[in-house]
């Protein structure tokens, strides 16, 4: 047996995996086992040995594979354990875990997609990143208000990673304090604002033609020890935002129904809203394009990544 979990939501993805393990931990026959491999590091040699033997001490055993399809450069290999998954030992399941999506195009993605046996986690936000900060909260004992849930999803994002752990911090200063729900300040006392709030910032400052103060944000990334292409990434996303939002606007819709059709939180949509007033028409394409262009500048070493995100940032805060 095999399945494949992928998406961008990696935190769901191991929830499932563990379900999953444990699950099969009810065999009351034998021993359960649970192996991991980095699918970059995996060979013919690894798969025949722990995938396709069989094992005379485990009844069941649960393989996961981390990254294969998108990490592992050996198309040989792919094509190969395609052709050897009907292979696989019935005590033996095997999972596939992709953080971010694979090419679909390939045979191996062919031959694992499957009905029930293949799960796609998206990354969470809007109403649902809503619903999940909530549910988790409730799992803590205590209840939140919807002000704390939105400064949550402002300070955080859709990291479920740390919003698990923010959770967690939140809820036990407001037993330790008496108290059984979190409010908004509380959130503003424990939570550090994410990277996402100082790219926010960025935007604005660019927006605005702010040089000094969009620098002065960058740079604040920076000593946090975020990467050059990561905050790339970040702003190209803001960026992102602000198109659909614009199109959207020149469609007619309300605040309301951009948040749900673009899958964007009220307060992202609102502050979406408030800086395209100091953007001209065509603006917003044209810094999308140069930002298309910084990214292959930084990956083809023209220069110094710093550098070109500093000449980035000086023209858009130029246009």
């Amino acid at each position: 047996m095999y399945y494949l979990f992928y998406g961008e939501d990696t935190y769901s993805i191991q929830e499932k995996a563990w379900a999953l393990a444990a699950k099969l931990r009810q065999n009351p026959q034998g021993e359960f086992g649970i192996e991991k491999i980095e699918g970059v590091s995996l060979t013919r040699e690894i798969f025949l040995g722990a995938v396709l033997s069989t094992s005379l001490f485990t009844a069941k055993k649960l393989i996961i594979i981390k990254s294969f399809l998108r990490e592992n450069p050996d198309n040989d290999l792919k094509k190969f354990v395609a052709e050897n998954l009907g292979r696989i030992p019935k005590e033996t399941v095997v999972l596939f875990w992709e953080e971010g999506v694979p090419d679909k195009r390939s045979a191996l993605w062919r031959a694992l997609n499957r009905p029930g046996r293949t799960q796609y986690f998206p990354a969470v936000s809007g109403t649902a990143l809503s619903q999940w900060i909530k549910k988790n909260v409730e799992m803590q004992g205590v209840k939140i208000s919807p002000a704390a849930v939105t400064k949550l999803e402002v300070f955080v994002g859709g990291d479920l990673w740390r919003l698990n752990q923010e959770i967690q911090k939140t809820a036990n200063y407001c037993r330790s304090a008496g108290r059984d729900k979190i409010e908004v300040e509380d959130v503003e006392i424990l939570v550090a604002a994410a990277d996402n709030t100082t790219v926010f910032n960025l935007t604005d400052a660019a927006a605005a033609r702010d040089l000094a103060r969009a620098l002065r944000s960058m740079y604040q990334l920076l000593r946090a020890g975020e990467d050059e292409i990561k905050i790339l990434a970040m702003i190209v996303y803001q960026f992102r935002n602000l198109l659909i939002v614009s199109d959207l606007v020149a469609a007619g819709c309300q605040p309301a129904e951009i948040a749900k059709k673009a899958g964007l939180h009220p307060y992202v949509v609102q502050k979406a809203q408030a800086a395209l007033r100091d953007y001209r028409s065509g603006d917003l394409e044209a810094i999308y394009r140069r930002l298309e262009q910084c990214d292959i500048d930084i990956k083809s070493g023209v220069a110094s990544p710093n550098l070109l995100l500093d000449l980035l940032v000086t023209e858009i805060c130029e246009k």
